[in-house]
């Protein structure tokens, strides 16, 4: 699903840091979610390797949200650590290797249970119903990280600094981190710009001597 606009991002971090602030998780998790739940959703089916695989991680990212508020520190947007937790829910997915690694009923709050049920088939529904694109499908065939890398800097129109936190396996706490962590990430982002034009050349999809 498309990005959240960055004025309603600005409005879902104030409702849900003064739910937080209330004590409300339940509340919390829930704007989290509603707010942000489809956008990250739709990452999710992008990045891993079938929709079971997404929905398993969306309940371990749905999860992590409801947990993980009351102690957020807000060092960051909240739609960055909802990144975060979703890269770190898909990894755990996969390494495990395991289906359904979250039942639906093992959300803590069957409020919270409710939405995540609705958000997966909404956004699966309006997924489904745009006809993929050849160069989309040909972003299918990168690597996992590349993917993520791609979605998150060209469909998100995430700042370098965003998505070194989201790539981090432990957190860059200081600017000098992130600033060498985005560096690395900006070569790599071209490096798969120019995989993906040269798939296209082969399939026929670009000029080969366009640049």
């Amino acid at each position: 699903m498309d990005a959240t606009p960055a004025e309603a991002r600005g409005a879902a971090d104030e409702e849900v840091r003064a739910a937080c602030e209330r004590g409300d998780a339940d509340l919390a998790a829930t704007l989290a979610l509603r707010h942000l739940g489809p956008e990250v959703y739709g990452f999710l089916v992008g990045t891993q390797g079938s929709e079971t695989d997404a929905d398993d991680a969306f309940s371990e990212l749905c999860v992590a949200v409801w947990k993980g508020l009351p102690g957020f520190d807000w060092r960051c947007s909240l739609r960055t650590w909802m990144y975060v937790l979703a890269r770190h829910a898909g990894h755990r997915t996969r390494r495990h290797a395991r289906r359904h690694a979250v039942r639906r009923a093992d959300l803590p709050s069957s409020l919270v249970s409710c939405l995540a049920a609705e958000i997966r088939t909404k956004t699966a529904s309006y997924l489904g119903s745009r006809t993929k694109s050849a160069f989309q499908a040909l972003r299918d065939e990168l690597e996992e990280d590349d993917r993520a890398l791609l979605g998150l800097r060209v469909d998100r129109a995430m700042e370098w600094t965003d998505i070194a936190r989201i790539f981090a396996d432990d957190e860059p706490s200081d600017p000098e981190s992130l600033k060498r962590a985005s560096a690395r990430l900006r070569k790599r982002f071209q490096a798969v710009k120019e995989r993906l034009r040269k798939l296209g050349v082969e399939r026929g999809l670009i000029d080969e001597g366009s640049s």
